[in-house]
């Protein structure tokens, strides 16, 4: 089953520095993993079964989607007001273990760094970066926010 993220990330965020963490850091007990990295996407798959993937890349339409945030009115005001300041990705993936590291190490990246972002669980909530950061290490825990 696929599932979609959105990360609503600072203009500044890399998608090629996160590439390189991917294939420095120590991912302990993370089985070797294939790492593509082209213009705009960043396609991550289990070494042992590249059927397993996230692609990782910039949304299409960023203006439309940002308009579209802006204007939900069930979202958070701070969130609206900022998101015209950020960029927009989209994280597909048939494996939730796998989606889940990447996600981490993309937050981690951007919250080291004290910049905003949040993540739309493709449920319709959306949420700021440091609440996923805390749920993902419960590995239980269904990548949604809760109401």
């Amino acid at each position: 089953m696929q599932r979609a993220l959105v990360l609503i990330a600072p203009t500044d965020f890399s998608l090629s520095e996160l590439c390189e963490k991917l294939r420095f850091l120590e991912l302990g007990g993370i089985p070797e993993l294939e790492i593509e990295m082209e213009k705009t996407e960043l396609n991550v798959r289990w070494a042992a079964d590249p059927t397993q993937y996230v692609d990782f890349g910039l949304g299409s339409h960023q203006q439309m989607a940002i308009e579209a945030y802006q204007e939900e009115t069930d979202h958070d005001p701070e969130f609206r007001q900022r998101v015209s300041e950020q960029v927009i990705y989209v994280l597909l993936s048939n494996s939730v273990p796998l989606l889940r590291r990447v996600l981490e190490l993309a937050l981690e990246h951007i919250v080291r760094k004290s910049e905003d972002a949040w993540v739309d669980d493709d449920h319709g909530h959306v949420a700021p970066a440091s609440y996923f950061l805390e749920r993902l290490v419960d590995p239980g825990w269904n990548l949604k926010v809760d109401e």
